[in-house]
């Protein structure tokens, strides 16, 4: 099953990690890559990004702050993260911003097709390790879905905090990331450029 027609290029992975298949009932290997949106590729793909319909609903919205930062007129904070699979296949999209001492997560979102378990919780974990990497303070959930609500919270270990958002320090995000290790049997590991 072809996940999505998106390529990544030349794009260097930051993490390694996996996901669960459930039609194969096995282990996947996924990369965690950030498109920086500086070159003509990180376009390629934006306009890749656009296309995509079927069990997506934050890539056109995400596509189009990725065409904003590529013009020069998004915002230099956002960073914008994949997760694929090794056929390419892009299984998460997630749009955050990295502040003094901080990273803000606007959106995250798997895809919606019901083939992978722990791909969201993955990139959770996968930031996380950024953060770590970092020395951030704290990882915010900006305006949490309602419907994503109990995934941060009780999946990934998030606090409710002041006016609505999520938010959990540096010091738990180890937690998130061994839990995570554990429900998709591997290790998340950094990759060293």
């Amino acid at each position: 099953m072809k996940i999505s027609p998106v390529t990544f290029g030349k794009k260097i992975p930051l993490i390694k990690c996996n996901i669960l298949d459930w039609e194969e009932k096995k282990s996947v290997p996924a990369l965690f890559f950030e498109v920086d949106c500086k070159d003509k590729e990180d376009l390629d793909f934006i306009k890749s990004l656009k296309n995509l319909k079927k069990y997506w609903y934050y890539s056109r919205s995400i596509a189009e702050n990725m065409e904003k930062k590529y013009s020069g007129k998004g915002e230099a904070s956002k960073h914008f993260y994949f997760l694929k699979t090794k056929d390419n296949g892009i299984i998460g999209i997630s749009e955050a911003e990295k502040l003094n001492d901080k990273i803000d997560l606007y959106y995250i979102e798997t895809n919606q097709s019901g083939k992978f378990k722990y791909a969201g919780q993955s990139m959770m974990a996968s930031l996380g390790k950024i953060i770590l990497k970092e020395g951030k303070n704290n990882f915010n959930v900006i305006a949490p879905a309602y419907d994503a609500y109990s995934f941060y919270t009780k999946k990934c270990g998030f606090k409710p905090g002041k006016n609505g958002l999520l938010t959990m320090p540096a010091k738990k995000i180890p937690k998130l990331i061994r839990k995570t290790e554990l429900k998709t049997h591997s290790k998340i590991l950094d990759i060293e450029v």
